[in-house]
């Protein structure tokens, strides 16, 4: 049996894991496979036709009324592409919000038929979620060496249901971890 490793999880990727869990090198192996199962993030075309997120009616009013206004022109990463983002996206939303309105109800009747993702059942199993995981449709996961005294590893954006885009979920995030 190899080195015992750490994952941690957290909800924004700029933050120390929330708790940290052992794993030995089979669980190890099962959660990789886990998190490259991650489901995608929604595509421009996808979010004017299809509201992403229904189990919230927070999440499924933003996906609804001005879903790439929330997911694209608030998260832009310099002030000149927000205002413009905000001047012309808010317009594109609105022209194709019929299309969103006639597309929800088939997003209703399939996410309910969705099953759940292996990493979410599986930290479910170690009960390790709390309830305020079962609000989000994303992680990040970090694998860690325990014994190294420091290691540098990737946070992988783990989402258990297709989202829109949020800071960090293309990006693997290069952490460092003191044992």
């Amino acid at each position: 049996m190899g080195s015992p490793h750490l994952m941690g999880i957290t909800y924004n990727r700029n933050e120390r894991p929330g708790f940290l869990v052992e794993l030995d090198d089979q669980e190890l192996s099962q959660v990789a496979n886990y998190c490259a199962q991650s489901k995608g993030v929604a595509s421009f075309t996808k979010q004017l036709t299809t509201p992403t997120r229904v189990y919230s009616i927070t999440a499924f009013a933003q996906d609804l009324f001005l879903p790439t206004t929330f997911s694209r022109a608030l998260t832009a990463d310099s002030i000149w592409k927000k205002c413009l983002s905000l001047l012309v996206l808010p317009l594109v939303d609105l022209a194709t919000l019929p299309i969103r309105l006639f597309t929800c109800i088939s997003k209703f009747a399939s996410s309910n038929a969705a099953p759940t993702h292996p990493l979410f059942d599986y930290l479910s199993k170690k009960a390790l979620f709390c309830i305020t995981f079962k609000a989000t449709d994303h992680v990040f996961v970090n694998l860690i060496e325990k014994q190294s005294n420091t290691s540098e590893r990737c946070k992988v954006p783990v989402n258990f249901i297709e989202v829109p885009p949020y800071p960090g979920c293309f990006e693997c995030v290069e952490t460092s971890h003191s044992s």
